[in-house]
């Protein structure tokens, strides 16, 4: 197998299948996720400052442990989980789940999470609505017997944290004449609307429940059918809109993409930014909404 640059964001791989040896190929890519995990803690590490004054009211300034951009602590923490998941023999999950568990702990201590303020901005990843959602998780789904994770205050601050942004999300300014609006703009995976629909698919993956009829009554509104095809539609409907606006000139409907969305006014395929992901995700929330 050839050898990767350290800071290559691709695995390259031969077109010719007759070549690949799987078990080598395996091995190789157990390998680099077990360094590029080992990357990720290392920067996460790096990054600690142990003394971060933050602005608070007046003149004071406050103290605090901020230990990482509080935002990107529910990427690590998710990768721990998955990686975890896969249970390979060749990276230790105990270490994983202490590192998630430590992370958490981290995000508690740090500044008090804060709803958006940007319908554009209410993903998973880059905003606090993530942490929001890992908290809940580790909170609802902790083992019978152990000390909750979230007081009282700090739960109902991460539902009202992930209540805020659906409410965000589906809210439709009023346009005025002199005042252009891209309505599908604002929906990707990294930092908007799509990025809110795979919290919810998230939350509903794994606070287990039959019908989330005995879910915490201040959840409800989170796992409902009705939240998550709201947003679905939502995003359907903007994409509509996009395909609608974007159509060049001389082009039937027929032969321009039904659904389009943009990302800082561009349209591009992509797994971050662009259609590809978002429709992933869309085709994900349709299909738990049983609308398949």
């Amino acid at each position: 197998m050839p050898e990767l640059e350290p800071q290559a964001r691709f695995i390259a791989h031969t077109s010719s299948f007759t070549e690949i040896d799987l078990k080598s190929t395996r091995e190789y890519l157990i390998k680099r996720l077990k360094n590029e995990v080992a990357r990720v803690h290392r920067h996460e590490a790096q990054s600690f400052h142990p003394s971060v004054y933050v602005e608070t009211s007046g003149n004071d300034r406050e103290d605090v442990t901020e230990i990482f951009p509080v935002d990107r602590l529910s990427g690590i923490v998710l990768m721990d989980w998955r990686v975890t998941d896969l249970n390979l023999s060749e990276i230790p999950t105990a270490e994983l789940e202490t590192a998630a568990r430590q992370a958490c702990a981290r995000m508690i201590r740090c500044v008090s999470l804060k709803p958006p303020k940007d319908a554009s901005r209410v993903s998973f990843m880059e905003t606090h609505v993530g942490c929001a959602a890992i908290l809940i998780v580790q909170h609802l789904t902790r083992p019978e017997g152990e000390k909750p994770l979230l007081d009282c205050h700090s739960y109902q601050r991460c539902v009202s944290v992930l209540r805020s942004a659906v409410k965000l999300a589906l809210y439709r300014p009023v346009q005025e004449s002199n005042v252009p609006m891209m309505p599908y703009d604002g929906c990707e995976v990294l930092y908007g609307r799509a990025g809110l629909l795979y919290t919810l698919l998230f939350l509903r993956s794994n606070v287990r429940a039959e019908t989330y009829s005995d879910a915490p009554l201040d959840m409800k509104f989170l796992l409902s059918f009705d939240t998550l095809r709201k947003v679905v539609d939502d995003i359907i409907e903007r994409g509509t809109m996009g395909a609608e606006a974007t159509r060049p000139p001389g082009v039937t409907p027929s032969a321009w993409a039904p659904l389009m969305w943009s990302w800082h006014h561009k349209l591009y395929l992509g797994a971050a930014h662009g259609v590809g992901k978002l429709m992933s995700l869309v085709l994900s929330g349709r299909a738990e909404c049983g609308l398949f």
